[in-house]
């Protein structure tokens, strides 16, 4: 019995001591202020630090690989332990502060002005004359999603830059592909009135797979971020109700005055689908290679909304698989209280451009394009 406990106890007091002399392992995280180039390759000895046992010799290393690339005018790197052991690496980077010369928005011609008008109520969005950063792309760039979903259009977006080092200038260009109508969304201020009484969430995970989501969510004028409203909430319980789609409909308020969330329980109705068709937008796309009779759905059978994803998911790999770029939505029509036509949109959109200094980095090395879907 005496061997046995020295003998638990010996192996208690290896591990104990295997794990405090086990070697940090790393976290990094960076901050960058000024214009700094969006080059997958310029920050890749970060990523190789991660999760590794820390080595002040490798992360010199690669502070001083970073700033030998030229972007950067000065940089340090600072270092703590965490509530873990963790060793918390932050690397401090300074880079010259290019002034946007060209801002320039190619969207289509009917949603121009009131796009512009739109974004002009954010102070802190990108404009000709300022300093391009990251701080301030990131409310340009949520400042068009916002106008997008507000007005129930899916779009993508996809950013041109010129950042030119030499004469401290920046060119941008943000190419705005735009598809079919979607359900709108609440957006948050400062482009809506804010209020004290907004919804926090809008479950809808107790929809059973005969109802097509995007129906619902198009008959709702509440939804996540909106402020609440009795008169908005007892008109989107009516509406769902007298579809005739639907063999029950909860709609449950929860919370209190300022916390609030929106619970929908629905029980569909079998509905069969009458039609599907495909549709293209933005940026040519050829879908020669699609036909509809290769989807794991077919005119005639019971809609499910899990089947949905599935065909995206084979629409994307087709067009994958050849090369192009788009987006793949689908949206549910009614035809009568029996049948629904089922429609795939393919929003194509080309990649994100960067050019440094006069000279374009390949599309594979620029981290950024900016991507949304209502």
């Amino acid at each position: 019995m005496k061997e046995t406990i020295r003998w638990v106890a010996l192996v208690f007091l290896v591990q104990l001591c295997t794990f405090a002399q086990s070697p940090p392992l790393t976290h990094v995280d960076y901050t960058i202020e000024g214009t700094a180039p969006p080059i997958r390759s310029v920050y890749r000895c970060m990523e190789s630090l991660e999760g590794q046992v820390y080595s002040i010799e490798k992360t010199n290393e690669c502070l001083a690989n970073i700033l030998r690339t030229g972007y950067f005018v000065e940089g340090h790197v600072e270092t703590k332990r965490d509530h873990t052991g963790a060793v918390e690496i932050q690397f401090f980077l300074h880079a010259p502060k290019l002034k946007v010369t060209q801002l320039d928005f190619d969207v289509r011609d009917d949603f121009r002005r009131a796009l512009m008008e739109w974004l002009d109520k954010d102070p802190e969005r990108l404009r000709l004359g300022s300093i391009d950063s990251s701080h301030a792309e990131a409310p340009t760039e949520n400042g068009i999603k916002a106008f997008f979903l507000a007005n129930g259009y899916r779009a993508v977006i996809s950013l041109r830059r010129e950042l030119n080092y030499d004469t401290g200038t920046a060119k941008l260009t943000y190419k705005i592909f735009t598809g079919a109508p979607a359900p709108k969304e609440a957006v948050l201020p400062p482009y809506r009135e804010d209020c004290d009484d907004v919804v926090h969430g809008l479950n809808l995970t107790d929809v059973d797979d005969f109802v097509p989501l995007t129906l619902v969510k198009r008959l709702l004028q509440i939804n996540a971020a909106s402020c609440f409203d009795d008169q908005l909430a007892n008109a989107d319980r009516e509406a769902l109700e007298k579809t005739g789609l639907f063999k029950q409909v909860d709609y449950l308020v929860e919370g209190e005055h300022g916390s609030r969330s929106i619970s929908l329980a629905i029980k569909g109705k079998p509905l069969r689908v009458a039609s599907i068709s495909v549709d293209k937008f933005g940026n040519p796309v050829d879908i020669s290679s699609l036909d509809t009779k290769d989807l794991p759905i077919h005119p005639g059978e019971i809609f499910h909304e899990t089947s949905m994803g599935t065909c995206m998911d084979y629409i994307a790999k087709r067009l994958g698989d050849a090369g192009q770029l788009a987006n793949i939505y689908h949206d549910v029509r009614v035809v009568n209280k029996d049948q629904v036509l089922v429609q795939f949109d393919i929003l194509g959109f080309v990649p994100a451009e960067l050019y440094v200094n006069g000279k374009q980095v390949p599309s594979a090395d620029v981290s950024f394009t900016a991507q949304f879907t209502p």
